[in-house]
C-alpha cells in the first residue's frame, strides 16, 4: 500500500459564512474519495469549531486556537468573508484577519501555505451602525489585499461549492505534477536504460459514487502509447483530455473535442497515442446515481 500524503487545509472566517465552512469540509471528503485518493493524497480540513477545545489563555481564545490550527505548517489556507469582519483579538481587528496575517507571513518566508481567499457577493442591507462598520472593514480588507494575491468572488453557497471544488482539484493536480517532475529529474540523474519505468502509470481499485469523477494525469511525450483497462459493476464514461480542456470541462461541463471518449462501459480496453508532448488526463466518470466498484489500470504500451 502506498504512503498517503496528508495536506492540511486551514479555514478562517467569521460565523456568518458557516454554510460555506460546512460545504468546504464536505467537498474535501468528496475529493478524498476521488481525486486525492487516486494520487495517494488526503485533504485534512482544520477548523477551530471542530478541533479546538474550551480553556483559558492570556492572549484570549485566539491563543488557544493558534497552536491547534498551526497555520505555518498548513498546505492550504482558505479565508472567507461576507458581511462580518469578526471580533477583535490581540493585534488584529478580528480572528480571521489575525489568521490571514499569519498565513501571509508564512507564505512570504517559505512559499507556503497556498492562500485562497473568497468574498461573498450575496445581497445584504445593513440595519445598524455595527453592521455598517463590520461590512466596511470587509471592504477595506479587500481593497488592501496584498498585491501578490488573487482573491475570488462568489454569489451564493452553490457557486462557492463549485469554485472551491475546482480550485482544490487544480491544486491537487499541480501537486501531483510537481511530484512527478521531481521523480523524473531523479530518474534522469541515474542514467538508467530507456525501458526503466515503462510499466504501470496508475493502478486503482476504488469505489466511485454517483455523479463524481476521478482524473488520472499522464505526462507523455509525443508518440507515447498508453493502454487503458477498466472493469466496473456499473457503466462508466471514460474521457481523455488535455489539461486545458479539463479545466474548461470543470467550469462548463462541456468540451469541444476529445482525444478519446468511451461511453457507458462496464469493461474497456483501449489504446491512446499522445499527439505531442504534454499532460493528458484520463477522466473516469460515474454519471449514474448508483455507486460503482471499479478497477482501473493505465500503463505504458510497447
Amino acid at each position: 500500500m502506498n504512503q498517503v500524503t496528508v495536506l492540511r487545509v486551514v479555514v478562517a472566517s467569521p460565523g456568518d459564512v458557516q454554510a460555506e465552512r460546512d460545504t468546504l469540509s464536505s467537498v474535501a471528503e468528496e475529493l478524498n474519495r476521488t481525486v486525492a485518493r487516486a494520487h495517494d493524497l488526503r485533504l485534512e480540513v482544520v477548523r477551530w469549531e471542530t478541533d479546538a477545545y474550551p480553556g483559558f489563555h492570556v492572549d484570549g481564545p485566539q491563543g488557544l486556537i493558534d497552536p491547534i490550527l498551526r497555520i505555518e505548517d498548513s498546505d492550504i489556507f482558505i479565508g472567507i468573508f461576507w458581511k462580518r469582519f469578526g471580533t477583535p483579538v490581540r493585534g488584529a481587528q478580528s480572528g480571521t484577519e489575525h489568521e490571514f496575517r499569519r498565513a501571509y507571513e508564512a507564505w512570504q518566508e517559505q512559499s507556503s501555505p497556498h492562500i485562497m481567499f473568497y468574498f461573498s457577493q450575496k445581497p445584504f442591507t445593513p440595519t445598524s451602525v455595527e453592521d455598517t462598520e463590520q461590512w466596511g472593514r470587509v471592504l477595506r480588507f479587500q481593497q488592501e489585499f496584498p498585491s501578490e494575491g488573487l482573491w475570488w468572488r462568489y454569489n451564493n453557497e452553490l457557486e462557492f461549492e463549485r469554485f472551491v471544488r475546482e480550485h482544490l482539484i487544480m491544486f491537487l493536480l499541480e501537486k501531483v505534477k510537481e511530484e512527478n517532475e521531481s521523480e523524473e529529474e531523479a530518474e534522469d540523474g541515474d542514467e538508467e536504460d530507456d525501458d526503466e519505468g515503462r510499466g504501470s502509470i496508475h493502478e486503482d481499485d476504488a469505489t466511485l459514487e454517483g455523479g463524481l469523477h476521478i482524473p488520472y494525469p499522464c505526462e507523455l511525450e509525443e508518440g507515447d502509447k498508453i493502454n487503458l483497462d477498466l472493469r466496473s459493476d456499473e457503466p462508466l464514461d471514460v474521457m481523455i483530455l488535455d489539461e486545458e480542456d479539463y479545466q474548461s470541462w470543470l467550469q462548463t461541463g462541456q468540451v469541444d473535442s476529445y482525444y478519446g471518449h468511451y461511453e457507458n462501459r462496464e469493461q474497456l480496453h483501449a489504446f491512446f497515442t499522445a499527439p505531442e508532448d504534454g499532460e493528458y488526463l484520463v477522466i473516469v466518470c460515474n454519471l449514474s446515481r448508483a455507486e460503482a466498484d471499479m478497477q482501473v489500470n493505465i500503463s505504458h504500451a510497447n
